[in-house]
C-alpha cells in the first residue's frame, strides 16, 4: 500500500477544501502542480465557531443528522442488496426511490464534523456506514454509486485516517473507468451505465450530469498521483460549456441542451458546479482558459443571474435571460434551489478566492451565508428539507419540501459546514478574513503560531474585534475583505483603542504590524438601506438590502394555507393577487430610511400600521413576505 504522510494528507485536504485511490509505484507519477494556490484555506479544525448565529446552525444540523438511526439510513440499501428483512424502517421519497441517494454526502459530513469538533461519535458513524455501504456494493457485483463516494472515501482517509479507505476507491474508481471505456469500444452500447450516468456526455444533459465526473477523479489524482486518473478526469471536462465563457465577449445562450429536464436552458447548479472541475484542470495543467472561464462566469452570474439573496436558477432550476428571470417572480415560486445550488456557488467562490487572492468573491458567499444557508428554516424530522426558496411578488412563504431525502438534504449539512472553510484565508504573509462571526482560528507560521479571536454581534452590529495570541511579538498583516455594501465613511480600524492605517489590496483592508500577545483590533464597517435591482436595464424589480442582508416586508394577517408542493415541484397555493398591494404601493423605496423606524435589536423596523421590514433569514415557516417590489 502506498502510504501519504501528514504533509502530503494536508496538501490534498487544502484542495478538497477548495471544493483518493490506491496506486502503486510504477502506475504513479510525482505530483507538481502546475498552478498553486495565492492564499490558502485552513484545515477543519484550525478554525471554530463560538455561539453566534453560524455556531447554533452548525450545532443544530450536527445534532440532527447524528440523531439519523443507521439502520434507516441503509435500510433501503440492503434490501437491494438482497437482504430480505434487513433492520430499521425505509425513510422514503428520493432517498428510498434513488437508493440512498444521499448518504455519500451524510458520510462526508459526518468526517468533517469529526475533523471540526474530534467528536468519536461522528468518526464511528462514518466508518460504520461506510462499511456497510462497501458490503452491499460488493454484493451488487460492485455496480452504482455515483461519482459522490469519490470524495466520500476521499474525506474518509484525510478526516478519518482510514487507510483501506484508499483500497475502497482503487477498486471504485477502476471499475467505473472499467464500464466507461467498454462502452466505448462498443458503438452499439453508446448508453451503458457509468454509476447512474451514460457516456455520451450530450450538451446539457442535466438527467445525468455527466459533467460532474470530473472534479473528483482530479481530486483522486492529485491524491495519488495516478497519471490514468488524470486522463479520466480530461475525459469528463465541460469544455463545451466552459468554451462559452472562457474569452470575452462571452456567449452565454449560444447553445441549448439537447438532452435532459429542459431543453431550453441549461440546469444551473449542476452547471456552476462543473465548474470545479475547471478549478482542478487549472491547478494540474496550468491553463488560463479554465481560470479565464472561471471568473467570467462569476461576474455574469452576479450581474445578469443573481437575485439579491444570491440565488440563482428559477423555473425548475435553469439558467436564462434576465428577463425570463424577471417574469417568473409574478409567475413561480420555485426561485433557488437553495441547498445545492448555495453549495456550487461556494465552491465557485472559494476556488476564486484561493486561485486569485481576490477578496472580492466572498461577498457572493456571504449573501448566500445570510441570505439562503442561515435563512433556511429547521429539517423536518424525516430529512426533508426546504428545496425552493421563493421570491413571488404577489407574496411567499417558507416550508420544507415534502419528500424524504431530495439531493437538497444531502448538500444541506455541507453548506453549514463550510462556514469553517469560508471564514478565513491565509498566505505566509497574512490572515484574512472573509466572514464576520464569532469564532478562533489557528495559524501555523512556520515554528510559530498565531491564534485570531473574532467577537461581533455582526449582522446586527458593523463592528467586530479581534484578539490576537502570539508566544512572542510577530509581524504580519490582518486583512478584512472590504464589503460591496459598505456605506458611508470607509473602514476604519482601531489597535488596542488607536485609530490606525491600513492599505487596501486586492479587495482586503490589511493593517500590516508588529503585534503583541492580547493585542485587539476593532473594525467598522458602516452599513445602511441599499437598493438591490435585478434587471440593471430595466431598472426593476427592486428588492431593499441592509448591508449583506436581504430585507422583506411582513403581512401581519395572512399565511398561504399549504404547506405542500405540487407535482411541479412548486408551491401550491401560490397568491393570485398581491393581499398588501395597497401598503407596498405607498412604500417610496429609494427613501426607505426616512419611511422606517427602528423597532427591535435585530434589524426589524416598523412601517406605517402593522407591517414591518426585517431580515428574510429570521421569517419562520408560513410567515408571509415579500422581497422585490416591482419598481
Amino acid at each position: 500500500m502506498k502510504k501519504f504522510n501528514k504533509r502530503q494528507r494536508y496538501l490534498v485536504a487544502c484542495v478538497l477544501l477548495t471544493c483518493i485511490p490506491l496506486a502503486t509505484r510504477s502506475q504513479s507519477e510525482n505530483i507538481k502542480l502546475a498552478r498553486s494556490n495565492v492564499v490558502q484555506s485552513f484545515q477543519f479544525g484550525e478554525v471554530q465557531l463560538l455561539p453566534g448565529l453560524m455556531y447554533d446552525e452548525f450545532m443544530e444540523i450536527k445534532e440532527y443528522f447524528m440523531n439519523l438511526p443507521n439502520d434507516d439510513l441503509l435500510y433501503g440499501l440492503r434490501l437491494k442488496a438482497g437482504d430480505d428483512n434487513p433492520p430499521g424502517k425505509e425513510i422514503g421519497g428520493w432517498y428510498k426511490k434513488l437508493t440512498a441517494l444521499t448518504l455519500n454526502q451524510w458520510i462526508s459530513s459526518y468526517c468533517r464534523m469529526y475533523a471540526i469538533t474530534g467528536d468519536e461519535a461522528c468518526k464511528g458513524k462514518a466508518e460504520y456506514l461506510t462499511d456497510e455501504w462497501w458490503k452491499c456494493y460488493t454484493r451488487l457485483g460492485r455496480k452504482g454509486g455515483g461519482d459522490k463516494w469519490i470524495i466520500t472515501l476521499l474525506d474518509l482517509y484525510n478526516y478519518c485516517g482510514r487507510e483501506d479507505a484508499l483500497d475502497k476507491l482503487s477498486v471504485y474508481i477502476q471499475q467505473t473507468m472499467d464500464t466507461v471505456y467498454r462502452s466505448q469500444d462498443n458503438a452499439e452500447n453508446d448508453y451503458a451505465p457509468y454509476t447512474a450516468r451514460n457516456t455520451s456526455r450530450h450538451f446539457g444533459d442535466n438527467s445525468n450530469e455527466w459533467y460532474t465526473a470530473a472534479w473528483p477523479l482530479y481530486l483522486a489524482y492529485i491524491q495519488t498521483g495516478y497519471k490514468q486518473y488524470k486522463d479520466f478526469a480530461g475525459f469528463w471536462e465541460y469544455t463545451e460549456w466552459w468554451d462559452m465563457f472562457a474569452t470575452q465577449p462571452i456567449k452565454p445562450f449560444t447553445k441549448t441542451p439537447v438532452a435532459g429536464l429542459n431543453t431550453e436552458w441549461v440546469h444551473a447548479y449542476s452547471h456552476i458546479n462543473s465548474f470545479n472541475a475547471a478549478s482542478e484542470a487549472y491547478r494540474v495543467k496550468g491553463d488560463a482558459y479554465y481560470l479565464n472561464a472561471m471568473k467570467n462566469l462569476y461576474d455574469w452570474m452576479q450581474n445578469y443571474q443573481m437575485f439579491a439573496t444570491g440565488g440563482y436558477g428559477p423555473e425548475l432550476e435553469h439558467i436564462m435571460p434576465v428577463y425570463r428571470i424577471v417574469q417568473t417572480l409574478a409567475t413561480r415560486t420555485d426561485h433557488f434551489e437553495t441547498q445545492c445550488a448555495t453549495w456550487a456557488a461556494l465552491m465557485l467562490s472559494q476556488n476564486l478566492i484561493t486561485l486569485t487572492g481576490e477578496a472580492k468573491y466572498g461577498n457572493w458567499i456571504e449573501r448566500l451565508a445570510y441570505n439562503a444557508i442561515n435563512a433556511t428554516i429547521p429539517m423536518a424530522p424525516g430529512t426533508q428539507v426546504m428545496y425552493y426558496s421563493n421570491y413571488n411578488l404577489n407574496g411567499a412563504i417558507k416550508l420544507n419540501r415534502s419528500n424524504e431525502g431530495t439531493c437538497c438534504a444531502g448538500t444541506r449539512p455541507l453548506t453549514v459546514i463550510q462556514y469553517h472553510i469560508n471564514t478565513y484565508y491565509h498566505d505566509n504573509d497574512n490572515i484574512y478574513i472573509n466572514l464576520f462571526t464569532p469564532s478562533t482560528v489557528n495559524w501555523e507560521r512556520g515554528k510559530s503560531t498565531v491564534k485570531l479571536t473574532q467577537n461581533t454581534s455582526f449582522p446586527y452590529s458593523d463592528e467586530t474585534e479581534f484578539t490576537i495570541s502570539v508566544i512572542k511579538s510577530e509581524k504580519f498583516g490582518i486583512g478584512i475583505r472590504v464589503p460591496e455594501w459598505l456605506t458611508g465613511p470607509a473602514m476604519t480600524a482601531r489597535v488596542n483603542g488607536r485609530d490606525i492605517q491600513g492599505k487596501t489590496k486586492n479587495g482586503w483592508f490589511i493593517i500590516d504590524r508588529q503585534w503583541n500577545n492580547g493585542d485587539k483590533l476593532s473594525v467598522t464597517m458602516p452599513m445602511d438601506f441599499w437598493l438591490s435591482v435585478l434587471d440593471k436595464n430595466e431598472g426593476r424589480p427592486t428588492a431593499v438590502m441592509y448591508g449583506p442582508l436581504v430585507m422583506a416586508f411582513t403581512s401581519p394577517d395572512l399565511t398561504l394555507r399549504t404547506s405542500m408542493y405540487n407535482d411541479w415541484w412548486s408551491y401550491e397555493g401560490m397568491l393570485q393577487k398581491n393581499p398588501d398591494k395597497n401598503m407596498l404601493d405607498g412604500i417610496d423605496l429609494r427613501n426607505i430610511r426616512n419611511q422606517v423606524r427602528p423597532a427591535g435589536d435585530q434589524l426589524e423596523f416598523q412601517l406605517s400600521g402593522r407591517n414591518m421590514l426585517k431580515p428574510f433569514m429570521n421569517f419562520d415557516k408560513g410567515e408571509l413576505y415579500y422581497i422585490y417590489l416591482d419598481r
